[in-house]
């Protein structure tokens, strides 16, 4: 595993992409029940994902008033998503603290839950404070089937890599769509540190091949 673990290391560095003939010198990195140990389809052909227009809101008026908390601007966001965009912490605290009916796992017309945009966004004590609310969904996905975990990873924010992989239900190798795992992109990103916080929490580069993937809804 430490020898597998240089390697990928050294692939960031020097812009290197590992093959399945590579990774398949290293089996132990692999789901022993998985069929990419046959190292057929190993890796999907690479999809740009859209940028989605959320910034915008971020720069807007908060549009919900604190007393209809779980109401939506024209971007779907609720007070909290935008509390969130906009790192404000006072009044992420204020709506988490002071009313019982708000909805932590509310979803934007992305499919991006609060947790989404804090990991994405590097807001890590706004993550830190959702972390800590009763029925966080810290495994929900978005339009891209990407987790929380997946958009730390591929933005390079380490400590909302870290806040997140402190909770024992997180899915450190949980797949988009295509396939592929926070590792992923923190690999294909040269996010150096995130690779290494994902190594040591166990994570994988390759799970399922492209050509089986099925996301269980």
């Amino acid at each position: 595993m430490e020898n597998f673990n240089k390697l990928i290391l050294t692939a960031i560095l020097t812009g290197t992409t590992i093959t399945s003939g590579i990774a398949m010198q290293y089996p132990e990195n692999i789901d022993q029940n998985s069929p990419t140990r046959s190292g057929v389809g190993m890796h999907p052909p690479a999809i740009k994902k859209p940028k989605l227009d959320i910034d915008a809101a971020a720069t807007e008026p908060a549009g919900t008033e604190i007393s209809d908390i779980n109401g939506i601007d024209h971007f779907g966001n609720t007070a909290l998503h935008n509390a969130v965009l906009r790192n404000d912490v006072e009044f992420l605290q204020n709506i988490l603290y002071n009313r019982i009916d708000v909805n932590v796992n509310a979803v934007n017309r992305f499919k991006q839950t609060p947790l989404h945009i804090a990991a994405e966004k590097g807001h890590v004590e706004c993550l830190q404070i959702l972390l800590n609310m009763p029925g966080i969904n810290i495994n929900a996905v978005d339009m891209f089937t990407f987790t929380a975990l997946h958009l730390a990873a591929e933005h390079g924010n380490a400590n909302c890599l870290r806040a997140l992989l402190r909770i024992p239900c997180i899915n450190v190798n949980a797949l988009n769509e295509f396939g592929r795992t926070a590792l992923y992109f923190a690999q294909l990103n040269k996010h150096e540190d995130c690779v290494r916080i994902l190594l040591d929490h166990g994570g994988q580069l390759v799970v399922l091949p492209f050509q089986i993937r099925h996301i269980i809804k």
